[in-house]
């Protein structure tokens, strides 16, 4: 009798181990296609309702159409930077030139504000000025002042300290 009910029990066990996993496969492929916006109801196809049997499509039924694939976002590049030849260094050097020869000692931020240069620009500029002797600077880190004779310079630097 024992027997009876063991194959019984397992016939039990085992058709609902076939639901729970059927039901599982079938919630968790709806979770994907609305992860990626896929309309379910357009690719489902009719099941067999009596439960017995292998799940699928019936005979001569459409295949369902393959989820698009994502394609992967870009990163944005850059533009390369382009070097700047001979001349145009010689025109941005003119012109950091031009800016401190006509004031009385002038910062570095007053320079990018007179030239509308980039602040790289100008201060690879001011540097390549300074070795050529054609101007001075006067004071140190943000009392520095440029002018076109180091006495002009350390003067500006020093109203700029005394404030």
């Amino acid at each position: 009798m024992s027997g009876l009910f063991d194959k019984e029990l397992e016939s039990i066990v085992n058709q609902h181990s076939q639901d729970f996993s059927r039901k599982l496969a079938q919630e968790v492929s709806a979770l994907i296609l609305r992860k990626l916006g896929i309309d379910q109801g357009a690719l489902s196809a009719p099941r067999s309702s009596s439960g017995a049997g292998r799940p699928g499509r019936k005979k001569g039924a459409a295949k369902a159409a393959p989820a698009p694939k994502a394609t992967p976002a870009k990163k944005a590049t850059r533009a390369p930077r382009k070097r700047a030849s001979g001349e145009d260094r010689n025109a941005v050097l003119e012109k950091v030139y031009r800016a401190i020869a006509s004031h009385e000692g002038m910062a570095v931020s007053e320079v990018i504000k007179a030239t509308n240069l980039s602040r790289g620009t100008v201060t690879a500029a001011l540097k390549n000025l300074k070795e050529q002797r054609r101007i001075f600077m006067g004071g140190t880190r943000r009392f520095a002042r440029y002018a076109n004779s180091q006495q002009v310079a350390d003067r500006a630097s020093e109203a700029a300290h005394n404030g």
